[in-house]
């Protein structure tokens, strides 16, 4: 999708000069594409998960496994976003996961999934 000015007016909402390796408690906040209720639907005041959203509550535990850095801590998924709190513990390594490194897996193991969901699950296609 090409950069469109009159379309696209996000802000970066990071902090600048911030250092995102620190160790310490982050709370993040990622959005459908378009905002789009893909994650499911809420009914008499529960959140119902819809086949994608079970995908995406599937890889954010999956990664948190993956990364000894990274705590995940409470989250919920709402219909189309993510809101949770993820945990950096130290890392003395030279190269430490940063959270956009945490943050993009997620985003491109959730995409990919995504893709395939559309081939094989019928799940809706997007631009």
């Amino acid at each position: 999708m090409r950069y469109d000015p009159k379309k696209h007016h996000r802000q970066s909402t990071r902090l600048k000069g911030y250092d995102y390796t620190k160790v310490g408690a982050y709370y993040v906040t990622l959005v459908a594409q378009d905002r789009e209720c893909l994650f499911g639907e809420i009914r008499n005041g529960e959140m119902h998960l819809s086949p994608v959203g079970q995908m995406v509550v599937r890889t954010w535990w999956e990664i948190s496994q993956q990364y000894a850095r990274v705590r995940t801590e409470a989250f919920v998924l709402m219909p189309n976003h993510l809101q949770g709190f993820l945990i950096l513990l130290p890392d003395e390594s030279e190269n430490p996961l940063s959270l956009g490194d945490f943050i993009q897996r997620l985003k491109t193991l959730t995409t990919r999934r995504y893709i395939e969901g559309v081939y094989t699950q019928g799940w809706q296609p997007f631009d």
